[in-house]
C-alpha cells in the first residue's frame, strides 16, 4: 500500500504516522457508494484498534454494497498541532476523506472520560458542537455504546444514540437514510426514531435496549494492523453475565447470556490464525472461565496450535469458578499472565457485592495456580463500595499477604524469587441500571486516604501495586449519573482546554473544577445518595432487566446478602427472561485434532528471504517490522523452527534496523524451516504472503552472519529546488580535500565522530531523477551526513527520500 503523497507529505513529521492512514489488513477500499459512514472512536488508535465492536460494526457495514465504511481515531497531541499549523480539519483513514463530508459519523462511547475528545473531534472537522445548530449541510451524528446507557450529557451533542447492541440496527439505520437520502436531516432523523433500539433526544421518549438474539450469526474479519509488536487473534466466547455483580454496569447491560457455539468458536479461531499469521489467541468474554465449553475448547484449541507454538490466553477469569485444569492448555507454548477480579478484600464486602467468593476458595485456587508454576498474577481490587470499612481495606492488606505466603508454599523453588503479583486498585464509580445505580460515591479525600492507607501497607518485593487517579473518578462519576445539566459543564471543560481525560498525565483537575463552578453545579451533589423511590433521570431506557429487581438487590447489598447464579440455579426474576431473548449456552463441544506426522520434519533448512521494504511499511519500527516478517512468514504454512523452551519465538535474524521512514529493496531476514521442500514451493507460497509493501525479492539458502555486515550504500534524493549536482560537486570536493579528517555528526543527544575515510559519495540517476548515492557506515544515518556535509561547503541540502540499496 503506498500513502498518497500530500498525505505523506503532511504525515512526515508526525510521531505515528501509520495510524492515520489504514494500512491495517482488512481495510476496505471502496468505488463510490450512496452511503458514506464513518465510524469514530474518541481516543487513541492504539486503544481504538482494539475494539471489537468497532471492528465488528466496521465488517457488517462493509459488506453492505450501498456503503463504504471508513474509520477515524482522536489525533494524538503532535497531530493535533500540525492540524491546527496547516489549517486542516480531521480526516478518515482509508480515504482521507473530511469528516464533514461524510452522510454519517458514528462514534462509539466506551467511557466517560472520553466525551470532551468527541467535542474535540467535531470542532476539529467544523462541525457545530451542538445538533440545534447544525443543518443539511452537516453529516448526521449518532453514537452507541456503553455510555449511551444514560445519554444525557451528551445529549446536546449527538442527534441519534444507539442504545444497545448496534449489529441489527445500524443496517436499519443505513437503509432509512437510504430511503429518505432527498429528505432533509430533520425527516430522516424523525423516522430512525421510529426504530426499535433508537434514542432521539427531544423526539424519543422511551426507548428498549436493542439485543442481538443469536450470536452464531455475528460474523467480522479482524482489523489487523502493521504497527502492533504482538501479533493476536481475538474470539468472542459470549456476551452478558449470570453472576450479577452488583457495581458491574456490563454485567446487567449485557444480560442475557448468549454463548457462541464452541464448534463456530474453535473453527473461526484456527481459520483466522491460519489466515493472518497470528501468534496468539485471547477468547474474549466477561468472564471466559463461566463459559460452559471453556475446558473442552480451550484443551482443543492449545492441542491444535501448540503444533505452531501458538499461545492462548484467557483475558478476564472468575477465580471462584476457575478450573485449573484449563491451565494445562494454556501452558502448551507459554505462560501467559493471569488475571484475576476479587474485587472487595473481606468476604463481608464480597457479599455485599454478590461475588460469591471465601477466602479460603481464593487461596485454594491460586495455591493450584501456583504449583502449576504461574508466578505473574494481576489481581484486581475497588475501594470506596457501599458499606466499606476500614477493617475491609485492613483485610484486603491482610489477604494479599496470605496469597504471597500460599504462593512460597506452592510455586517450584526456581520460580519463588519470580514471584510479581501487580494489585491493580480502582475507585468504584456507581453507575446506571446497576443496584449501586443509588449509592454515595466516596468523595475525592475518601479515596485518596484509602489510597494512602494501602500504599503504606501493600509493599514487599512481589508487589507492584498501581491505582485509579482519585479525581480522574470523580469526574467519571459526576459523568456517569448526570443529566443534562452536566452537558454545559462538559462543553465548558472543553472550552477550557480538556481532552484526553482518560490519560492521568493529561488530565486537569482545576479545569473541569473550574468548569463545574461557572456553570453552577456541584461535584459532592452528583456524587450523593439517590432516593430509590423519585425517578432517575435515565430510566426512560429500559435495558430489559426490571427495576424493582435491581432495588431488591441494591437492600440485600445492605445485609450482604447473595443472589445465586441463575446459570444452574433458581432464576432471580430479574426480568430478562420473561422476553424473547434467553439465556443461551453452547451445545457439548469436542473435535478430533490430527497429531502431528514427525517423519519429514526432522531436517532444519536455513534460507535468506531478501524482501522490498516500501510504502507505509517504511515507517515501521525494526520491532514492528520484525512482528510483520513473522506474521507473514507465519501465513505460508511452513513450520518455522524455533528457539526457547518457555517462551519459543521463531528462528529469525533481520538485515541491520533502518532508521524510520527509509525505503529499502535489500532488506533480509534468515529464517529456519523444518522439513524438506521444492525451492520453488517455498518461493510461490513466499511471494503469495509477502505483498503490499514488502515484495519478494529473492530466496537464498544461506549461512552468512549480518555480523559481518559494516557498511550501507543509500540514494538520497533532495527536496525540489536543491541542486543535486552543485551539492554533490561541492561535497565531494570538501571530501578528497579532508579525506584523512573526521567531523562530527549529531546522534540523539550526543556527537558521533566519524573519518571521511569511511564515506564515498557518488552522483547518481534514480528513476530518471538526479540524487546523490553515499556509503557510510552502518551507525551513521546518510540523510543527516549529508546535511552536515553540506553546511560544511554553505549549502542547505533538504532531504525528501532515502533508499538503501545495498549493504557491505
Amino acid at each position: 500500500m503506498q500513502i498518497k503523497p500530500e498525505t505523506e507529505s503532511f504525515l512526515k513529521d508526525i510521531r505515528k504516522p501509520l495510524t492515520y492512514v489504514g494500512a491495517e489488513e482488512n481495510s476496505y477500499r471502496k468505488e463510490k457508494t450512496k452511503i458514506n459512514f464513518c465510524l469514530i472512536y474518541p481516543d487513541l488508535y492504539e486503544l481504538g484498534i482494539e475494539s471489537l465492536g468497532i471492528t465488528i460494526l466496521y465488517s457488517i457495514l462493509n459488506q453492505n454494497k450501498d456503503v463504504f465504511c471508513q474509520r477515524a481515531y482522536m489525533p494524538d497531541l503532535d497531530m493535533l498541532a500540525k492540524l491546527k499549523q496547516k489549517k486542516k480539519t480531521l480526516f478518515s483513514l482509508e480515504e482521507n476523506r473530511e469528516l464533514k463530508d461524510f452522510d454519517i459519523l458514528g462514534f462509539s462511547l466506551p467511557h466517560e472520560l472520553c466525551y470532551t475528545n468527541i467535542l474535540k473531534m467535531l470542532e476539529l472537522s467544523q462541525i457545530p458542537l451542538r445538533s440545534s445548530e447544525r443543518d443539511d449541510d452537516h453529516p448526521l451524528v449518532i453514537a452507541g455504546g456503553c455510555g449511551s446507557q444514560n445519554p444525557l450529557p451528551l445529549s446536546p451533542f449527538i442527534d441519534v444514540f444507539v442504545i444497545g447492541e448496534a449489529e441489527e440496527v445500524i443496517l436499519e439505520i443505513v437503509q432509512t437514510i437510504k430511503k429518505l437520502e432527498k429528505e432533509n436531516n430533520k425527516e430522516k432523523i424523525k423516522a430512525i426514531a421510529e426504530l426499535e433500539g433508537v434514542w432521539v433526544p427531544k423526539i424519543s421518549k422511551n426507548v428498549n435496549r436493542r439485543i442481538i438474539n443469536d450470536l452464531n450469526k455475528v460474523k467480522y474479519k479482524p482489523l489487523v494492523p502493521i504497527t502492533k509488536t504482538e501479533n493476536r487473534m481475538v474470539v468472542e466466547l459470549m456476551r452478558g453475565c449470570v453472576e450479577g455483580c452488583r457495581f458491574c454496569q456490563a454485567g446487567f447491560i449485557y444480560r442475557p447470556l448468549r454463548e457462541k457455539e464452541a464448534s463456530i468458536c474453535y473453527k473461526d479461531s484456527i481459520e483466522n490464525i491460519k489466515a493472518h499469521g497470528f501468534s496468539q489467541l485471547s477468547l474474549l468474554s466477561l468472564s471466559t472461565s463461566d463459559y460452559s465449553q471453556v475446558k473442552s475448547l480451550t484443551a482443543k484449541l492449545a492441542q491444535k496450535l501448540s503444533q505452531d507454538k501458538i499461545s492462548i490466553s484467557l483475558p478476564s477469569l472468575r477465580i471462584n469458578d476457575f478450573a485449573t485444569d484449563i491451565l494445562e492448555g494454556m501452558a502448551y507454548v507459554k505462560k501467559t499472565g493471569l488475571t484475576f477480579a476479587i474485587e472487595a478484600g473481606s468476604e463481608r464486602l464480597r457479599k455485599v457485592i454478590n461475588k460469591n467468593l471465601s477466602e479460603k476458595s481464593i487461596l485454594e485456587v491460586l495455591g493450584s495456580v501456583f504449583s502449576k508454576g504461574w508466578h505473574k498474577l494481576k489481581l484486581y481490587f475497588m475501594v470506596g463500595l457501599p458499606t466499606e470499612k476500614q477493617e475491609d481495606l485492613e483485610e484486603l492488606v491482610s489477604l494479599l499477604h496470605k496469597i504471597v505466603r500460599t504462593a512460597k508454599d506452592n510455586l517450584p523453588a526456581s520460580l519463588k524469587k519470580r514471584l510479581n503479583i501487580t494489585v491493580n486498585v480502582s475507585n468504584f464509580v456507581p453507575k446506571a441500571h446497576t443496584p449501586f445505580q443509588w449509592v454515595k460515591q466516596d468523595s475525592i479525600e475518601e479515596m485518596e486516604e484509602k489510597h494512602s492507607f494501602l500504599m503504606r501497607n501493600i509493599r514487599g518485593p512481589y508487589f507492584k501495586l498501581r491505582w485509579h487517579d482519585s479525581k480522574q473518578s470523580a469526574i467519571e462519576g459526576f459523568i456517569a449519573r448526570g443529566d443534562e445539566k452536566v452537558a454545559d459543564a462538559l462543553e465548558r471543560a472543553y472550552e477550557l482546554g480538556a481532552i484526553f481525560d482518560n490519560f492521568s498525565d493529561r488530565f486537569d483537575f482545576n479545569i473541569w473544577d473550574k468548569a463545574i463552578k461557572e456553570t453552577k453545579l456541584s461535584l459532592s451533589e452528583y456524587g450523593k445518595k439517590r432516593s430509590e423511590e423519585k425517578k432517575l433521570a435515565w430510566d426512560f431506557i429500559d435495558t430489559g432487566v426490571d427495576k424493582n429487581f435491581l432495588k431488591e438487590e441494591y437492600i440485600k447489598s445492605l445485609k450482604a446478602e447473595q443472589t445465586p447464579s441463575c446459570r444452574k440455579n433458581t432464576c432471580p426474576k430479574c426480568g430478562l427472561c420473561d422476553r424473547e431473548v434467553k439465556n443461551t449456552f453452547s451445545n457439548k463441544f469436542d473435535v478430533k485434532v490430527d497429531k502431528l506426522e514427525q517423519k519429514d520434519f526432522d531436517e532444519k533448512f536455513k534460507y535468506r528471504l531478501i524482501l522490498n521494504k516500501d510504502g507505509v511499511n517504511r515507517y515501521l519500527s525494526q520491532l514492528e517490522w520484525a512482528s510483520l516478517i513473522e506474521r507473514k512468514l507465519r501465513k505460508t504454512g511452513l513450520r518455522l523452527g524455533f528457539r526457547g523452551k518457555f517462551n519459543p519465538r521463531p528462528r529469525l535474524s533481520f538485515s541491520p534496523a533502518l532508521p524510520v521512514g527509509f525505503s529499502s529493496g535489500q532488506e533480509f531476514v534468515d529464517f529456519v524451516i523444518v522439513g524438506k521442500h521444492k525451492k520453488t514451493d517455498l518461493v510461490g507460497k513466499l511471494i503469495e504472503s509477502f505483498k503490499g509493501g514488502t515484495e519478494f525479492v529473492e530466496l537464498l539458502e544461506s549461512e552468512s552472519s549480518s555480523s559481518e555486515i559494516k557498511k550501507a550504500t543509500y540514494e538520497v534524493k533532495l527536496e525540489p529546488g536543491n541542486s543535486p549536482i552543485n551539492i554533490f560537486k561541492d561535497i565531494e570536493k570538501f571530501i578528497s580535500e579532508n579525506n584523512h579528517k573526521k567531523i562530527d555528526i549529531p546522534k540523539k543527544d550526543r556527537f558521533l565522530s566519524i573519518s571521511l575515510d569511511d564515506c564515498i559519495l557518488k552522483n547518481n540517476k534514480s528513476n530518471g531523477r538526479e540524487c546523490i548515492k553515499i556509503v557510510c557506515p552502518l551507525n551513521v544515518r546518510p540523510d543527516v551526513l549529508i546535511e552536515v556535509l553540506a553546511t560544511k561547503v554553505g549549502r542547505k541540502a533538504k532531504i525528501k527520500e532515502v533508499k538503501r540499496v545495498g549493504l557491505h
